[in-house]
């Protein structure tokens, strides 16, 4: 009995150690593969043959890194084709700044540009010659900072207060020179 008892109890542990063994080494396994695929090595897929629970779950894991692993691709073909896009529309946008910035410059008549602040951002040639400043002593100014210009005192004082709505009205600056507003 007693070496019954005994053989009984050496077959448990066998079969205790060998149900662990093939319980725990897969899962171990399987943590193992998820850690490596959380790493970022989405090519890396975990080959599990237990017949069991566990192989058909390493396979939805190898399922789900094969996605990511495509919406990555993809994600980074979209950035790739965006930042593409971009580019090509910078470039675009800086022609034709270019282009307006060939015309204003080229006006046979002075233009000055302010923002929505009042501030003076553009003025081309003909405008400086006109009233006698210069586009780098003027840029960014308000019309109260403007003020301390001699030669556009008198178009500042037909604004008063700031640019207003015209639809069209003539200004004398001097004699013969005569703005259209």
């Amino acid at each position: 009995a007693f070496l019954l008892a005994l053989l009984l109890l050496n077959i448990s542990l066998f079969l205790i150690n060998f149900l662990t063994i093939r319980i725990t080494k897969p899962l171990l396994e399987l943590e193992k593969g998820t850690q490596v695929i959380a790493r970022g090595d989405l090519e890396h897929r975990l080959r599990i043959k237990t017949g069991d629970e566990i192989e058909r779950l390493a396979g939805e894991f190898n399922k789900m890194a094969e996605k990511l692993r495509g919406f990555i691709r993809a994600l980074v073909d979209s950035k790739s084709t965006l930042e593409k896009r971009v580019k090509e529309r910078t470039q675009e946008l800086e022609e034709e700044k270019n282009k307006t910035l060939a015309i204003v410059a080229n006006l046979p008549d002075g233009l000055l540009v302010f923002d929505e602040k009042n501030n003076l951002i553009l003025m081309n040639q003909k405008a400086q010659e006109l009233f006698d400043v210069n586009l780098d002593d003027v840029k960014g100014k308000s019309f109260s900072q403007l003020s301390n210009f001699h030669g556009l005192k008198p178009l500042l004082n037909f604004f008063d207060r700031g640019i207003r709505k015209i639809s069209e009205e003539d200004f004398v600056l001097a004699g013969n020179l005569v703005f259209k507003i």
